[in-house]
């Protein structure tokens, strides 16, 4: 019954079948005390049973499967592209920068850049301090104008009181 004469007749079972040294019939099975001819028949019911029953489960599942499958894949897909492009926009930034500090004009040009922001802050400042020196002065006029005005005004009423 065994497909190879010195295996185990046991369905599932792959060791040596055990030697007999007394008359009879030649040992189908191994020295396991559980391997013998009505266990190994009800074994084999048990797997044609559940075979028999298996294929319409196995189609079920993997109907069920495919599609939580497609979507998983989908999923996997939409997440790599979006990486890809991460990727690709990262990289393109990195050789800019890295073209741009192998490049001297493009240094000079910043430090040019950077010459001419500050040129022109001190332009501003001149403009402003000389803008506030413009305003200290008219107001120090105006000031010694008010004090003459102010002069004049108690001498004209020290005036009207004498010629009252």
């Amino acid at each position: 019954m065994g497909m190879d004469a010195g295996l185990c007749n046991f369905p599932g079972c792959e060791r040596p079948v055990a030697v007999r040294t007394g008359p009879g019939r030649p040992s189908e099975y191994c020295e396991l005390p559980t391997h013998v001819r009505w266990r190994a028949w009800r074994e084999r019911q048990r797997l044609e049973q559940q075979a028999a029953q298996q294929p319409d489960s196995v189609t079920v599942t993997a109907a069920a499967a495919v599609p939580a499958a497609r979507l998983r894949a989908d999923e996997l897909l939409g997440q790599f592209r979006a990486l890809a492009e991460q990727l690709g926009a990262t990289l393109a930034g990195a050789v800019g920068e890295l073209s741009a500090l192998g490049d001297p004009s493009v240094a000079e040009e910043q430090v040019r850049a950077v010459q001419a922001d500050a040129a022109w802050r001190i332009a501003d400042a001149d403009v402003r301090a000389a803008t506030a020196d413009t305003a200290r002065r008219d107001a120090e006029e105006a000031k010694t104008r008010a004090e003459a005005a102010a002069e004049d005004a108690v001498r004209a009423a020290e005036h009207a009181q004498v010629a009252a």
